[in-house]
């Protein structure tokens, strides 16, 4: 693999390269060594502690959520079956004639 740079490509105004003309500058990259460039950030240099740590908090926070949710369906249908109750005249469900006599019977017995 070959390429051309010429003067209008590149050219340094200050610094360190500045006494290198440009000018008709070949680079020649051997076969071997084209095996050995890679794309930068294709893989992850160091191991990646921050993305791990990232990953568990959002996890136990979708966790908290989650249960909050639930909590809060559980404490809303409860309130709901109590004030459904309390509208029906106090009978949480409805009983059967035979039921209620013998509940009748109980609260009679208790008193």
């Amino acid at each position: 693999m070959s390429t051309q740079l010429s003067a209008y490509d590149a050219s340094f105004v200050h610094g360190l390269f500045t006494q290198y003309s440009t000018m008709n500058m070949t680079f020649r990259v051997l076969k071997d060594d084209a095996q050995d460039l890679a794309l930068p950030g294709n893989t992850f240099a160091i191991f990646p502690i921050g993305l791990i740590i990232t990953i568990v908090w959002t996890l136990l926070l979708l966790m908290v959520m989650g249960y909050g949710a639930v909590s809060k369906k559980q404490a809303r249908d409860a309130y709901r079956r109590r004030v459904r109750s309390r509208m029906s005249g106090g009978i949480g469900r409805l009983y059967t004639s035979s039921e209620l006599e013998a509940l009748s019977k109980n609260v009679q017995a208790w008193m």
